[in-house]
């Protein structure tokens, strides 16, 4: 397993955005290659199983603050891992899409989290959902283009970009 990330390119026929990015987190097989991170390989329990690519999708507002992700398990595993092991799981998958916000979005009091996608490197969850990744896959993700979506699957990232920062930013005036 590695923490490496890949930046890759949106799409050919339109200039990339800013706003948007694209993050490919490679899979691992700690089954078979071990990584040795936290015990991983050398401490029985400690080991961290398979995983497959994730690709995450990025849309960031001009002032730092905000930014929503969309995660997708990708299906593309680790040539190590056997294809017994895969199961009957569609892929590619949403996992989750969330608005990240340098500023508490709600009433908690917590104090949030690390998070390398805002400015000042701490965020707040606002919508996080699995169920909302799903339902946005279903409607906007081409499968066909796999990590390299078209135009309007990122159209529909900005619009729900806006949707959810406007009333979350409102909150703090």
């Amino acid at each position: 397993m590695t923490n490496e990330r890949r930046v890759i390119e949106i799409d050919d026929a339109v200039p990339a955005s800013p706003r948007r990015e694209v993050i490919v987190r490679p899979g691992y097989d700690c089954i078979r290659n071990p990584c040795g991170k936290n015990g991983c390989g050398k401490s029985p329990g400690a080991g961290h199983g398979i995983h497959c690519d994730e690709w995450v999708y990025l849309v960031r507002g001009d002032e730092g603050d905000c930014t929503l992700s969309l995660l997708v398990f990708s299906g593309v595993w680790p040539v190590t891992v056997p294809t017994a092991a895969l199961g009957t799981i569609a892929f590619p998958r949403g996992a989750d899409i969330s608005l990240h916000c340098s500023f508490p979005t709600g009433d908690d009091d917590d104090a949030g989290r690390e998070c390398e996608w805002v400015r000042g490197g701490r965020c707040w969850l606002y919508g996080s959902t699995s169920l909302g990744a799903m339902d946005f896959m279903k409607e906007f993700f081409v499968m066909e283009h796999g990590k390299d979506q078209r135009e309007p699957f990122w159209r529909a990232m900005e619009d729900r970009f806006t949707e959810s920062a406007g009333p979350v930013r409102r909150r703090l005036n």
